[in-house]
């Protein structure tokens, strides 16, 4: 109780930058196991929180003379070696304009005053200097002093043929360069089944969207020597985003595509909200999920190869792609099953038929396959019997 008492003091907030999880980390330093909400539940939680969060966001705008700034990741230091002008004022001012509570602009007393609490300036007596994040935010080149902190894309053709792209710049402008590439080297074809014609691209542009800026929100900026890959095949598009998950997110949680939100870079993630880059309090699966049902495609495969944690998207089922390597074993028609058990666990026999419109004999004998290959386990007995992911 003394600790969570001391937490309080600390104005524990997951939503405020100025905090950035910092709650979690104190917990985690004095023994407590942490784990997080389920995301339903969180949601609940923000509700029933929304004045306090609200406060939160307000205070993340404004600026304390006598706020003790925390550093919580070398991102957050000086670049001694940088200098203003090494920033783009009209990314700057783009972000300011979305953000209601930013009444100033770029340049302005108020402007140095919240850029330096939020952690994107450092003032070191009369100077002012860039830190990591707001070179990366908000810098014209920030390669000059992270040189991996780009996108690296590859288009393989089936003959051996690669054609390469590296995206520079600062990561929002990463973000939207490449998707546009994206939507060009992918393909599309028009629909004309409707009154007006619409272009229906040969794989979901806003599902690779919403994984390259989850990549570039989330991933690890101090492994100097890796980068983002986005990876596109006749089969697949894989995506590797340097660094595991955050704690105490696992990777059973990621490979479920359940897990609750947390950021591991809160002040990047905040930008990248207000610019709508991503899904609002942390990883954005919300697309990502929804590929079965919307796109009829498989959900992805997830794994980690240090140091990347990689999301494999095969573009058809039946490509042998699969969640833990497990899939690739699977039937066509197993695996949409098994699409439905991730994203529905637990589960049963009888919602398991309802939803893959299958026959009583045919759920049981996929469950069983699913049991044999150690992905799902049964629960009770009986009529009460159900099943869950392993």
């Amino acid at each position: 109780m003394e600790i969570l008492k001391d937490l309080i003091s600390k104005g524990y907030s997951g939503d405020d930058p100025l905090v950035d999880s910092k709650g979690i980390r104190y917990l985690e330093e004095h023994g407590v196991t942490v784990e997080l909400f389920d995301r339903d539940l969180q949601e609940a939680v923000r509700y029933a929180n929304a004045d306090f969060i609200k406060g939160a966001e307000e205070r993340a705008s404004r600026y304390d003379e006598n706020a003790a700034l925390t550093i919580s990741s070398d991102l957050e230091k000086p670049i001694m070696t940088a200098l203003l002008e090494d920033l783009s004022a009209s990314e700057i001012d783009t972000i300011i304009d979305m953000t209601p509570e930013f009444r100033f602009r770029f340049g302005s007393d108020e402007f140095f005053r919240v850029f330096t609490q939020l952690g994107y300036l450092v003032r070191v007596g009369s100077d002012v200097y860039p830190t990591g994040l707001g070179l990366l935010l908000f810098g014209e080149n920030p390669q000059i002093f992270y040189p991996n902190a780009v996108i690296r894309a590859t288009v393989r053709a089936t003959d051996g043929a690669e054609d390469i792209v590296t995206f520079t710049g600062s990561i929002p402008k990463q973000a939207g360069d490449s998707h546009e590439w994206f939507k060009k080297v992918i393909g599309k074809r028009i629909d004309r089944s409707s009154a007006k014609r619409r272009d229906i691209y040969n794989y979901p542009t806003d599902v690779v969207r919403e994984s390259i800026n989850n990549a570039l929100a989330h991933r690890s900026y101090d492994i100097d020597s890796a980068s983002v890959h986005l990876e596109i095949y006749e089969e697949a598009i894989v995506i590797r985003s340097p660094g595991s998950p955050v704690k105490p997110i696992s990777m059973e949680r990621m490979q479920r595509l359940d897990a609750p939100y947390l950021s591991k870079n809160p002040k990047i993630t905040y930008v990248f909200e207000k610019l709508g880059l991503s899904e609002s309090r942390g990883l954005g699966f919300t697309t990502i999920r929804s590929l079965p049902e919307v796109y009829k495609l498989p959900l992805p495969e997830v794994s980690f190869d240090d140091p990347y944690l990689i999301f494999a998207f095969s573009r058809a089922y039946g490509n042998g792609n699969g969640s833990n390597g497990q899939k690739s074993v699977l039937s066509k028609s197993e695996a949409k099953g098994y699409d439905f058990v991730r994203l529905n666990s637990p589960f049963t026999r009888k919602a398991y038929e309802k939803a893959l419109e299958v026959s009583e004999k045919t759920a049981g004998r996929h469950i069983a396959r699913f049991i044999e290959l150690g992905l799902v386990k049964s629960v009770g007995s009986g009529v009460k019997t159900s099943y869950e992911i392993v």
